[in-house]
């Protein structure tokens, strides 16, 4: 494997990691949002 090729490899690793870190991101979000929903409106009347 020459320089190339382990750059364009670890690149692509890098890319990868992004998506996942973007995707967990946006889990982390709703969940936000749904828990500040919850704040706004309590279902149980309290």
């Amino acid at each position: 494997m020459d320089y190339c090729q382990s750059r364009e490899v670890h690149t692509s690793t890098l890319v990868t990691q992004m998506e996942a870190l973007r995707r967990d991101v946006s889990t982390l979000q709703r969940q936000l949002i749904e828990h500040a929903q919850k704040d706004v409106a309590p279902e149980d009347g309290d």
